[in-house]
């Protein structure tokens, strides 16, 4: 909510007046920044702050979410983590590997950083949403249904026999599927934003 007019705001700026198409181009084509690419550096220092307050209030929520999907197991936060920095490092290296083909970086930055919370937003409102009515999560649900929480070491060793019963089937979309479904699009975006906020 917070980063959303920011982004509309940066958009705006970075969108030329009609009267003005033939100016913008000359200023473009002579290597002037739009607005939003020259904010001093302590609206950037805000916005980053903004960022990473984004950042660890969406693990706190998914670390509730995936707690009560995996009923509490110790290895819900374990899970979380390897999903939340392994999307982490991924978008850092993509975003410093396609930093010298973005001319705007203070805008994709903005953008990336929407994109966090609409998409954190609408994936956990389809799931809520989808979850009692949807085939395709009907297993989900029956096990949500129930009281007992998956044992997840036997199905993890049963996973490394390449046994492919229904517990090691539920196993990968509790602990692999649903995880990196909610986590890894918006952490690929927070990582993807560190390099371009440096370039900025």
């Amino acid at each position: 909510c917070v980063v959303l007019p920011i982004v509309l705001r940066a958009w705006r700026a970075t969108l030329p007046p009609a009267a003005g198409l033939a100016e913008a181009a000359d200023a473009s084509s002579a290597g002037v920044a739009p607005s939003s690419e020259r904010w001093p550096p302590p609206a950037w220092i805000v916005l980053y702050g903004i960022a990473g307050f984004q950042g660890l209030s969406l693990e706190i929520i998914w670390f509730r979410l995936l707690g009560v999907a995996m009923k509490s197991s110790a290895f819900t936060f374990g899970t979380l983590l390897t999903i939340y920095l392994a999307g982490l490092g991924a978008g850092a290296a993509a975003g410093s590997l396609l930093l010298r083909r973005v001319t705007r970086p203070g805008r994709t930055f903005l953008l990336l950083q929407g994109f966090v919370g609409l998409y954190a937003g609408a994936s956990i409102g389809a799931l809520v949403t989808l979850l009692p009515s949807s085939g395709v999560m009907q297993g989900l649900w029956s096990y949500l249904a129930g009281h007992e929480p998956l044992d997840a070491v036997s199905a993890f060793a049963a996973l490394s026999a390449a046994d492919w019963s229904p517990a090691v089937r539920q196993f990968i979309g509790l602990y692999v599927v649903l995880p990196a479904v909610l986590v890894i699009p918006p952490t690929l975006a927070m990582g993807a934003s560190f390099p371009l906020l440096q370039k900025v």
